[in-house]
Formats: structure tokens, sequence, C-alpha cells
């Protein structure tokens, strides 16, 4: 009657549902993080400084985009505006996938510009809208559980797709001058790709009265 963490919190359809779309998120748009600098050092010959760098093309849009996210919500509306985001979210990991087989530097650095921009309005709604109906004596465990979900959604998006790659190459262990083939980093983002196409899919099929109702403060 007392728990330290209370789990009767599921039982708000609203957490349910963007806890499972924040891990669907982040298994597929974390691991990224080491996919990408490895292609890069090992496919294009960049220097791990160098690869490191291309991420600013995604951080900065990522942190900027978060001052308009709310002008763009008052315009959009929470539902469509998220359904639209899962989408293209999944339209650039297949894009990716065809970066990986044809590689241009200029193409890679916009869908980094665009990922950030999308990544980073997700993260926005989703952490906000996840609270939206939680009382004063939930908030504590609701922000407890998102927080531990996001730490090891994102500790196993690595996992995975260290896994998936090994996997697909058929290496038994990576390292950074194994000569991993481009279609197994495709393959990763196939994947990944596949997992947002759910997510849109299970956004589509929500209840649009509960998801236009949401608002940021």
């Amino acid at each position: 009657s007392h728990a330290i963490i209370d789990f009767g919190i599921f039982k708000n359809k609203l957490f349910r549902f963007f806890i499972a779309h924040s891990v669907t998120l982040r298994l597929s748009t974390v691991g990224i993080m080491f996919l990408f600098p490895l292609f890069l050092q090992t496919k294009e010959g960049f220097t791990p400084l160098e690869s490191g760098l291309t991420f600013l093309a995604f951080i900065i849009p990522a942190w900027m985009i978060k001052r308009f996210i709310k002008r763009i919500l008052n315009y959009f509306g929470f539902y469509k505006l998220y359904i639209i985001i899962t989408f293209v979210l999944f339209l650039c990991f297949v894009s990716c996938a065809v970066i990986f087989m044809h590689f241009n530097f200029v193409f890679y650095l916009l869908i980094q510009v665009v990922l950030g921009l999308l990544f980073g309005s997700y993260t926005t709604l989703s952490n906000t809208a996840a609270y939206s109906q939680a009382t004063d004596d939930e908030m504590g465990t609701a922000s407890v559980i998102m927080s531990t979900v996001i730490q090891l959604s994102s500790a196993f998006a690595v996992a995975w797709v260290a896994v998936l790659l090994g996997f697909v190459s058929g290496a038994k262990e990576i390292s950074a001058d194994l000569p991993i083939p481009n279609y197994a980093f495709s393959a990763v983002m196939i994947v990944s790709a596949a997992g947002m196409f759910v997510s849109f899919l299970a956004s589509v099929r929500a209840s649009p009265s509960a998801l236009k109702a949401i608002q940021l403060d």
C-alpha cells in the first residue's frame, strides 16, 4: 500500500502509450550514435574526432527545435504533428539505409539535421504527453519509471545494433579494422525503419480525441 514505485501508473492509457513509443524511438534512434561513427571510420576513413563532429548536425537542431515546438504544435495540433513526425522518422531511416549503400556526405549531413529536428520534437512531445494525465501523487513514480526506461532503452539500442551488425556481417566481434560490408549497416537501418513504421501505425490507430487534447505547458 506504500510502494516506493507504484506500478498502478500503468493503468493510465496515455502513460502506457508514450512509454511504449519512447522505447521504440530510442531503440530505433539512439543506436545510430554507435552505428554512424562506426560506418564513417571503417568505411569512409574518418577519424574518431571527425566522425564525432558530424553529430553536431544532429545535436544542434535537436536542441534548437525545442524553442519552437510549442508554436509548431499550435499550428498542427498534437495528433497530426505526432504522426507526421513518426512517419518522417521512418522515411529518414529508410534513407539512411540507402546512404550506407551509396554514401554522399552532404546528403548524410542533411539527414542528420532532419533526424535532429524530429528527435528533439518527438522527445519533447512524448515526454510531456506521458505526464499529461498523471495526478500529483503519481507524478514522482511516473518520472522515475520514465527516466529508467529512457536509460535502459538507450543502452539496449546500442546492444541490439551491435548484435545485428555482427550477425548480418558474420563477424564475431566488432573492431576498427573489421571489413563490415555496407549491406550490414543498411540492414540495421531497415530494421530500425520497421520499428518506426510499427510506431507510426500504432499512432494512427490511437484515439485522436485523446491525443488532440494534449497541450504543452
